[in-house]
């Protein structure tokens, strides 16, 4: 019989609230596929992995997004807290696996949001943000104002929007 795993005992964040944030994470993620911002077919190829162009959807949302950012306030402290407190990159160096502040530089206001929301979920993914000794606290609040970023995005663009609420 296969035992299932005791989420208590592993990790220390709110089951409901990392659902959450897998959930809209994955509709923005479909979204945007469905809008094909995504690596097109190369001269010749018949097939090629399905990835995102976050870059795409930046172009896409960035103008709107500004506007957003001025007239929505929990968008906007949403958008201060991952600039003030932006998501860790797992990295290996000589002493081990660690988590280290790497900024994201030198790209639209929108991209940056979108490449550290993206880290955020690749962490609970890949790189052991749900064990238990995680700052909960910061891991919460990651999550709960990465929510508040994509639901702030997703507005920003109809043929986004449209595809992000669509039932599949």
């Amino acid at each position: 019989m296969v035992k299932a795993l005791d989420m208590q005992r592993v990790t220390r964040l709110d089951k409901d609230l990392v659902y959450e944030f897998l959930v809209v994470f994955l509709r923005l993620e479909y979204a945007a596929k469905m809008n094909e911002f995504v690596v097109p077919l190369a001269e010749g190829e018949q097939e090629r992995k399905l990835t995102v162009l976050w870059e795409d959807v930046s172009d896409q949302i960035e103008e709107n997004w500004t506007v957003a950012l001025r007239e929505d306030d929990e968008l906007k402290n949403a958008a201060d807290y991952y600039d003030t407190y932006p998501p860790e990159k797992q990295i290996l160096t000589t002493d081990g696996i660690e988590f280290k502040n790497t900024e994201i530089q030198n790209v639209a206001s929108s991209l940056k949001l979108l490449l550290a929301v993206r880290r955020v979920r690749n962490n609970l993914f890949h790189g052991g943000k749900a064990s238990k000794s995680e700052n909960v606290e910061r891991s919460s609040a990651l999550l709960r104002n990465g929510i508040t970023i994509i639901l702030g995005a997703v507005q920003c663009n109809v043929d986004l929007s449209m595809h992000f609420h669509e039932d599949y």
